[in-house]
């Protein structure tokens, strides 16, 4: 294991990530294995410093940023080691946490890969399964760029998630690292809170829901409990046929009365996001960065964009030209959309959807040219349905009072993001409280401060109101038992309590 010592400007990319939050630290270390693992959490144990678990650092809630210590990075651990089928026919992959979504997607489409090191039987099947079709591993992240550890520590979810739900249904195990010798979630307390309500997406803190894995609960424990060094991911054949569309509205009202019409439809959509008209704005502003993303309408004012997908060309066209009729119903029409039902084509909706975040970054590195103490503001709340209008309501309220406040994201789950730009610190300031307000409403009405990001170090306030003292204190002794010396991705989720003397 090579230690690498941190020192002025060198490397100093691994000390922040997407929230634009930046750390410190001492040394880094890119693990190549689980040997390399046990040598770094020696070290830190050695040391009493703390030890900061890195993937691809897309994380926007500065969940894989630094607070001292050692900075552990993964994303050299990027190999697939090995594949099985089960009784039913199901393939699933194990691979090491450092693999990149992409990376996978492209194994995936071109099913070729070095198995020269994979044992016989599991070269057998390997060739069965590049002679039995396409597969996807179902979840679809905004950045593809992310790792598979990284996915599975904040249970990232994506625009896909509306059919195929988050990383943690397409998990079939997992291997860590542990630092203590509990290793089963059966001896976590179970605490007399209240948990959003059912159907309710949430990333917010540690699992509590029952579960006969035991690994479920380092799934969104963002790195906190243990170090992930194998996952084996579950495969699903992939549809025959893939139809996407964009369409435009002139006002939110229409745009998310067409969501909730297409939401009743019997034939489910892969995927249902939303854009309001800042977002698009800001699409227009930052065009150039993009060599593929059309010009849009002046009167275009909000966007949805739908996907269906399945093995019938028929059922699929039927519910494209059913979500054509309400589109019409809405005040929409066969001129204000972009279609596409070929593999180049979606790929450019989707890139039109990855777009967003992209000029909001755009927009925020701008501003952070003039003040670098201010982070990202975005939320990821997630509310139960009915009551995301409320939710818009305040986001609109805001934006009368002032704010830059841009709304987009899964519509279908009823879980948006919003971000709020500012022009300086102290409106950054007030910007904090303004969110804070709007999580106490979504937790009123059953929701959760984070149906995806997860909490890292920038939403542990919001993760308080959500749970309270009991919740807060549950998780504590959750950590305690699974890190003792608190020395994993320290900051994340909650803080430790101060020792006395200290």
């Amino acid at each position: 294991m090579e230690i690498i010592k941190i020192s002025g400007n060198e490397l100093a990319e691994y000390l922040h990530d997407e929230s634009r939050l930046s750390g410190n630290a001492e040394y880094l270390v890119f693990a190549k294995s689980e040997a390399d693992i046990q040598d770094a959490v020696e070290f830190c144990l050695r040391r009493d410093i703390c030890l900061t678990i890195q993937g691809s650092r897309t994380g926007i809630t500065g969940g894989s940023v630094p607070a001292g210590g050692l900075i552990l990075n993964l994303e050299r651990m990027n190999k697939i080691l090995g594949i099985r089928r089960d009784e039913a026919g199901s393939y699933f992959l194990r691979c090491e946490p450092g693999l990149k979504l992409a990376e996978l997607r492209e194994i995936l489409f071109s099913r070729q890969y070095d198995i020269s090191d994979w044992t016989a039987a599991a070269k057998i099947i390997w060739q069965e399964f590049i002679n039995s079709g396409k597969y996807i591993f179902p979840p679809d992240p905004t950045e593809t760029s992310a790792s598979l550890g990284g996915m599975a520590s904040c249970n990232a979810s994506g625009a896909r998630s509306y059919k195929y739900g988050a990383t943690r249904l397409w998990l079939s195990n997992l291997k860590t690292y542990n630092l203590s010798a509990i290793k089963q979630d059966k001896l976590v307390p179970k605490p007399d809170i209240t948990l959003p309500s059912k159907g309710v997406k949430n990333a917010a803190g540690y699992y509590l829901s029952e579960s006969s894995r035991d690994f479920d609960l380092y799934i969104g424990a963002e790195g906190t409990l243990a170090i992930i060094t194998e996952l084996e991911i579950k495969l699903l054949p992939k549809p025959a046929h893939c139809w996407g569309v964009i369409q435009f509205f002139a006002g939110e009202t229409a745009a998310v009365a067409f969501c909730e019409e297409l939401k009743q439809q019997s034939y489910t959509a892969s995927a249902l996001e939303y854009f309001d008209h800042n977002a698009l704005n800001l699409l227009r502003k930052y065009r150039q960065m993009w060599d593929t993303l059309p010009e849009m309408a002046s009167n275009w004012k909000n966007a949805v964009y739908y996907e269906y997908e399945g093995d019938e060309t028929e059922l699929i066209e039927e519910a494209v030209f059913k979500a054509g009729d309400l589109a019409e119903k809405a005040g929409s029409s066969e001129s204000n959309c972009w279609f596409a039902d070929a593999e180049a084509g979606i790929q450019q909706l989707k890139n039109f959807r990855h777009a967003v975040p992209e000029a909001i970054n755009a927009e925020l590195d701008v501003i952070r040219q003039k003040d670098d103490r201010i982070s990202k503001i975005s939320t990821d709340l997630a509310v139960p349905a009915g009551y995301l209008h409320k939710m818009l309501r305040l986001y609109r309220q805001a934006e009368q009072d002032g704010w830059q406040v841009i709304a987009f994201g899964h519509i279908g789950n009823d879980h948006l993001h919003t971000n709020i730009l500012v022009s300086d610190y102290q409106k950054w300031l007030s910007a904090k409280k303004l969110v804070i307000e709007w999580a106490k409403a979504a937790i009123a009405a059953g929701g959760s401060v984070s149906g995806e990001h997860g909490i890292g170090k920038i939403k542990r306030d919001l993760l308080q109101l959500m749970y309270g003292e009991k919740g807060i204190a549950c998780f504590r002794s959750i950590k305690q038992q699974f890190d003792p010396d608190w020395i994993l991705n320290r900051g994340n989720i909650i803080e430790r309590e101060p020792v006395p003397g200290d």
